[in-house]
């Protein structure tokens, strides 16, 4: 959203129509550094500058990574003139221009989290494994490294796209999620062995289809080596020439492809379970002493104080007065009482002071418990209740009910504002639930659907509204062990 300067007409008094103006910004990366056309006479397709990749609207990063880009391609033409081999020069190329693509694309989405960058990754799942199918090809061609596909610096943008901070150890989550991914690469491997010259393709999607529903039952069984073995291996209705191209090339692809989508799966979770996946270092800082020593008593106990010493200057005042009066009328007991009342008057100011800044801190302390800690009470009251005390609490004064209402509608704020389509199917499982709160198995299936539907599969291009979604499976976890625990006191 670019802010235009047009707000007005030159004479000043009508508004213009062109006051803001909007535009549609995002990442690219090209699938391919480079594309080898004919290994023999050293024909290659390369994707330079901005076609290599870019950030979204005028980063500086886009031009730096264009620049570095038409470098790295003059020194692929430099090192053949210097007698290099096509190999080592294609091989170069592809490590250096990916670190520079990683490199470009971290500039926009900062830590891959979203509140340190302007973009977070984000696209489809064919849209990812095709990404990772052209890298698989490039480093079979290039004779790099099979087993390390991405590093960490691309596992960490994938990871943010696909694996929600949050459900990385979640079961329901990551079977719905291979299974997803199982299915697209398939496609992927289909679609690709029938556009292969080199094989005939008669016949080659029911052979492949039929076997795969052949192995349905061993899919999750086998590991991605043994799977795709089998599954050419013992497949009928294809001939030798066919089962060895497939064999030597599009199962080995697909093989790695699983193996790569394992190791982005492991880096997020090893990222939760040491605590990496943060948006920076800034929100991970030790929070300042004041907010771990709270001095509310202690200037509680100052009011207190400054209220006594006040007093006590008062009365020693009026002895010294009364002295005076009652004595000999020499004025020397006046003279004391007026210095100590003129001491109280500077006290006084600081007394009010006190009394006003600890009463400001008072109603702070009120409003803080209230918004912070006064739902948790609520909840603790509610977890003391019977079933049918709970059954007789009306919708609105349900406390962990109003947490989720309160994600849902984010979650609906944030469909609205990333212009995705209104979630009726979504609003009508949680109404359905809504209607049995007080069942666990109701809020069973309600979560089910979250991890095994709405998250991995309706709105897995936008992180953003998932992370929403993610905290309304937050909230009912946090409900569902309320109901547990009640229930099993009842029982």
């Amino acid at each position: 959203l670019r802010e235009g300067n047009l707000t007005r007409n030159p004479d000043g008094n009508q508004e213009s129509k062109v006051a803001l103006a909007t535009f549609p910004v995002g990442h690219y990366v090209n699938h391919r550094t480079m594309r080898l056309n004919n290994e023999s006479r050293g024909y290659v397709f390369a994707f330079v500058g901005d076609e290599q990749a870019t950030p979204h609207f005028m980063r500086y990063s886009g031009l730096t990574g264009a620049c570095i880009n038409a470098m790295l391609f003059n020194n692929f033409i430099k090192t053949a003139i210097d007698g290099s081999s096509f190999e080592d020069r294609f091989r170069t190329y592809s490590k250096e221009t990916n670190w520079s693509n990683g490199e470009v694309v971290t500039r926009g989405t900062g830590s891959n989290f979203g509140r340190d960058g302007f973009l977070r990754p984000g696209f489809s799942y064919e849209h990812g494994i095709d990404f990772l199918h052209s890298k698989v090809v490039e480093y079979m061609e290039t004779k790099q490294d099979l087993n390390n596909i991405l590093d960490d610096d691309w596992k960490a943008k994938f990871a943010a796209a696909l694996i929600p901070k949050g459900l990385e150890f979640n079961e329901m989550f990551r079977h719905s999620f291979y299974e997803i991914t199982q299915t697209t690469i398939f496609d992927k491997i289909l679609k690709e062995a029938k556009m292969d010259k080199t094989i005939p393709n008669k016949g080659l999607e029911a052979a492949l289809m039929q076997r795969k529903q052949e192995m349905v039952h061993k899919r999750q069984e086998l590991g991605a080596d043994m799977y795709w073995s089998e599954f050419i291996a013992d497949i009928d209705g294809l001939d030798d020439r066919v089962k060895v191209r497939m064999m030597e090339f599009h199962c080995e692809v697909a093989k790695r492809l699983e193996q790569t989508v394992d190791q982005i799966v492991s880096f997020a979770t090893k990222g939760a379970l040491y605590d990496d996946r943060l948006p920076s270092q800034v929100h991970s800082q030790p929070k300042p002493v004041d907010s771990i020593v709270d001095d509310f008593a202690v200037q509680a106990q100052n009011f207190a104080n400054s209220l006594t010493m006040s007093s006590a200057f008062s009365a020693g005042a009026v002895a010294f007065n009364l002295v005076d009066i009652l004595g000999n009328g020499s004025g020397v007991a006046g003279i004391f009482s007026g210095i100590i009342g003129g001491l109280n008057i500077l006290l006084s100011f600081g007394t009010m002071a006190n009394v006003s800044q600890y009463k400001i801190r008072n109603e702070e302390a009120r409003t803080l418990f209230y918004d912070e800690k006064f739902l948790g009470v609520k909840k603790a009251a509610f977890c003391l209740m019977g079933r049918a005390e709970r059954q007789g609490v009306p919708e609105r004064l349900n406390p962990f009910l109003e947490c989720i209402d309160t994600s849902v509608q984010e979650f609906v704020n944030a469909t609205r504002y990333y212009d995705v389509e209104s979630p009726k199917s979504f609003l009508e499982v949680y109404n359905e639930f809504k209607q049995n709160r007080n069942d666990p198995t109701a809020l069973n299936e309600f979560q089910r659907l979250l991890t095994t539907y709405f998250i991995p599969e309706v709105y897995h291009v936008n992180s953003y509204i998932q992370e929403r979604l993610v905290e309304v499976h937050r909230n009912c976890d946090e409900m569902q062990r309320m109901l547990w625990s009640t229930t099993k006191k009842e029982v």
